[in-house]
């Protein structure tokens, strides 16, 4: 009993100290949110550096579509990961063939048209007709067509920044559980990157084949920037409602080998002009739904429940190893509030660095 109470005496200490140090470093630390806007990766970046660009956009009627443009690597290694899904509301999708390319060769395109406010993104190339397979991940359903889209995102929102705007609870609580052993500071640096997300509108059209189809959606923008390893993460969760009155609420947890007791959870919801700070949140389910109760700095809590419509799977490897992310796309019910959106599952390659 007494090494249990010194335990958690410990704990809590551990968790003070960083609360402090969390503190200072957010007053001592200026990001330039215009620098962010136009941020490109050197000539001479490493295989290791990402420049990520993300949209998603969704419609009560189950119209949803996302993209993802990561530049990774600088001169001519230089490399492009593309994602590009369309979901229509009778269940029709359709996903891109080919998820790596020279970057020189990349058939997505993003451009900042006024930073903060508008951008430009497209995609032009080849995409696979797919229906969720028994386990809800997207299968070939067709051969593959000639696709195009270019759409516009707009927004009059700030912007949410991981490092600067999280809540220092939810740093300090996952750090006082991790044994403080030599090379743990260095385990944290690893792990970090600028994390930016923005909520805004989509307007665009989706030529597949023949027919086109209007995207004029509620959405958000991602954009993220530093050193990534995929192989590096253990697991991850990501679930991103926009719900039928406008909010927007996103929680992530995500375990990396230096954060692996509690993993790092964090998030926010943003009502309007308000934004509300995730302190914990709790899961029960796995990809293809289940609950999550969310608890936020205000003391408010939101119940939540989601079921997937399908997964889109993408995979990348290094020279370390591999990582798996199911993209899925899914109505959600927020205290009898209808949504949709975002349910991001990732795995690494390696069973045991997640099962237990």
């Amino acid at each position: 009993m007494l090494d249990l109470k010194v335990m958690g005496l410990k704990k809590v200490c551990k968790e003070m100290i960083m609360k402090r140090v969390m503190k200072k470093r957010k007053a001592n630390t200026h990001f330039d949110e215009i620098a962010s806007e136009h941020f490109e990766l050197p000539e001479d970046a490493g295989v290791d550096m990402n420049n990520s660009y993300y949209f998603s956009a969704h419609s009560m009627d189950g119209t949803s579509m996302f993209f993802r443009l990561g530049k990774r690597g600088g001169g001519k290694d230089a490399v492009a990961e593309v994602w590009c899904a369309l979901r229509l509301p009778d269940g029709t999708a359709y996903m891109n063939e080919t998820q790596l390319f020279p970057l020189a060769q990349s058939p997505s395109a993003v451009k900042c048209i006024t930073p903060l406010k508008e951008w430009e993104f497209s995609f032009d190339g080849k995409m696979v007709p797919v229906k969720p397979g028994d386990d809800m991940i997207a299968i070939p359903n067709g051969s593959a067509i000639s696709a195009n889209f270019t759409g516009t995102f707009t927004s009059e929102s700030k912007i949410y920044e991981s490092s600067r705007d999280t809540h220092v609870v939810a740093f300090a609580r996952a750090i006082a559980a991790e044994k403080w052993e030599k090379g743990f500071s260095d385990g944290l640096k690893a792990a970090h990157q600028n994390h930016l997300e923005q909520e805004g509108h989509v307007k665009g059209v989706f030529k597949v084949g023949t027919k086109e189809h209007v995207i004029d959606s509620p959405a958000l923008r991602d954009h993220s920037f530093g050193k990534r390893v995929w192989s590096y993460m253990n697991q991850h969760k990501w679930l991103s409602p926009i719900l039928e009155d406008g909010t927007n609420i996103n929680v992530n947890s995500v375990h990396y080998p230096a954060l692996n007791v509690k993993g790092l959870k964090t998030g926010y919801k943003m009502e309007g002009d308000k934004t509300i700070n995730v302190v914990d949140w709790v899961f029960d389910g796995d990809m293809t739904g289940g609950r999550f109760d969310v608890k936020y700095c205000n003391k408010t809590e939101d119940n939540c429940s989601f079921k997937l419509d399908i997964a889109f799977p993408f995979t990348f490897t290094d020279k370390d190893g591999s990582y798996t992310i199911f993209e899925g796309l899914s109505s959600f019910m927020i205290n009898g509030k209808q949504g949709r959106g975002i349910s991001e599952f990732g795995f690494n390659g390696d069973k045991t660095k997640y099962e237990d």
